[in-house]
């Protein structure tokens, strides 16, 4: 089964990424980017309100390219908005204009914290959405294992996003994934890359992350060994575990979405030793080098 990907939106609007080295894209940039993904099949596109002007940028793109209508957007609510039902409903109607769309995939909350607000009015607000077609799904994204087992056991969540990777196994160890299966709900991987890290050489890692030194040399060598990208190897591994996510990846070029989607490729013609030897990798399970709320700032 090939994996359902998503184009993540956060470098449109914003100089997102411990790896970024090309900043925010102009307007055509965007333009190549969106248009190339959509050339490999894309149709789904993660943003959010406080991703700077990544909403904005995003509805443009896609008028300009004629693919409003065939997009399925992602956003995530700014969390200010929930403070009101009239902050709460400013908030999607803004979405709303800024994408140029007349119905979203998924209204997302931003953060895990917020997720007893769907026991309240914020909820029946968000039920209502989905009542008059205004949004098809309800999710929330989450840092940690147990706000996303929280979130997925919750009624009104159909999708919980995560960040997960060839280095963060904790979703998998916390039954994350077996536990979405069971339920029926979706899961949307972020930080495949674990924010470009797993692109970095280890000896231009930040100082926070020198723990993880030695497990990406023998993940380097690995992909050196199968003459593929860590970006390709990343979502490779991914899709081979976990065929059945989505997977989401930004992109400040549009090469970087045309190299990534190569490993779809890959994924049909790499042997199982390869898999095994990445699954052999040691790498320290710490909060701390995963979370980026937690990274210095």
């Amino acid at each position: 089964m090939r994996a359902k990907c998503i184009l993540g939106t956060a470098q449109l609007g914003s100089n997102y990424g411990v790896a970024n080295q090309h900043g925010q894209p102009d307007e055509p940039t965007a333009r190549k980017i969106v248009a190339t993904a959509l050339r490999h099949g894309i149709c789904y596109f993660d943003t959010a309100q406080a991703y700077g002007n990544s909403e904005e940028v995003l509805g443009r793109v896609l008028h300009v390219l004629n693919a409003t209508e065939q997009a399925k957007i992602i956003t995530k609510l700014v969390p200010r908005s929930l403070e009101s039902s009239d902050s709460l409903k400013s908030a999607v109607n803004n979405s709303v204009l800024h994408l140029g769309i007349e119905a979203m995939y998924c209204l997302m909350l931003h953060e895990e914290k917020q997720l007893p607000l769907l026991d309240h009015w914020q909820g029946e607000f968000l039920q209502e959405l989905v009542g008059h077609g205004r949004v098809q799904k309800i999710g929330i994204s989450v840092y940690g294992p147990e706000a996303a087992l929280e979130a997925l056991n919750h009624p009104r969540v159909d999708v919980v996003q995560i960040p997960s990777n060839i280095f963060d196994r904790r979703f998998v160890a916390a039954g994350v994934f077996e536990t979405a299966k069971a339920l029926k709900k979706e899961i949307h991987v972020r930080s495949v890359f674990l924010q470009g890290v797993l692109c970095m050489l280890p000896d231009s890692l930040p100082e926070h992350f020198s723990k993880l030194r030695p497990a990406l040399t023998a993940f380097l060598k690995c992909c050196i060994d199968v003459d593929c990208t860590p970006s390709q190897a990343a979502l490779c591994w991914m899709q081979y575990h976990h065929p059945e996510v989505f997977l989401i990846f930004g992109a400040e070029t549009p090469f970087q979405v045309q190299s990534n989607m190569d490993f779809i490729r890959l994924g049909e013609s790499v042997a199982r030793s390869f898999f095994e030897e990445l699954d052999a990798l040691d790498v320290p399970q710490s909060a701390k080098l995963f979370n980026p709320d937690l990274w210095p700032r």
